[in-house]
């Protein structure tokens, strides 16, 4: 996502002329129709960039922060909080991205692929891998205080059952004693 963002800002930066009469007030740049393959190039990291953030962090984020609080009891409160952060980042980006077309033109993607590049970082150094670990393993781990590029390694030390074990358990059956089945429980039969 970073590439794509940096790559535009560098097409755009390179080509695009200032558009004056563009009738709005944030288009303020145009690439000249005759410089085809910068319009190209833009269009295609345009999309290139929508396309890796709607596989990615478009609907991972949200499957993420509902697994990574684990099984405790902060867990709808964290939800809740992660949600609303979530949400009010959106508003604030789609609040500076007029004005910042506007004033700084161009360049705003600069600071979006900076963005990018500080929530690889983040990512790195504060998102616990999840992948394969049960809700009670997630939250044994930020019990045990596990720092986020070590979480993939990371074993529980209390025991959990695997997954045969769990399967075994599940495919017991369970029988009832007869009698009880039989008998008729109605509360409005007469005695």
């Amino acid at each position: 996502m970073m590439i794509f963002q940096f790559g535009l800002a560098g097409i755009l930066g390179a080509h695009s002329k200032p558009w004056p009469d563009s009738g709005s007030e944030t288009v303020t740049i145009q690439i000249p129709l005759s410089d085809k393959r910068a319009s190209e190039g833009a269009i295609a990291c345009s999309y290139l960039f929508v396309c890796s953030f709607a596989m990615s962090w478009g609907v991972g984020i949200w499957i993420y922060c509902s697994e990574v609080w684990g099984n405790n009891r902060i867990s709808q409160r964290g939800n809740s909080l992660s949600t609303s952060a979530n949400w009010i980042l959106n508003f604030a980006i789609a609040m500076y991205t007029p004005s910042g077309f506007a004033n700084i033109n161009w360049r705003t993607y600069i600071i979006y692929g900076v963005f990018c590049l500080a929530m690889a970082i983040h990512v790195f150094l504060g998102f616990p891998e999840t992948k394969g670990k049960r809700l009670e393993e997630i939250g044994q781990m930020w019990d045990e205080k596990v720092p986020a590029w070590r979480s993939s390694s990371w074993q529980p030390t209390i025991p959990i059952a695997s997954d045969a074990e769990l399967a075994r358990k599940l495919s017991v059956e369970h029988k009832e004693d007869g009698e009880l089945m039989e008998r008729d429980t109605n509360s409005e039969e007469k005695v």
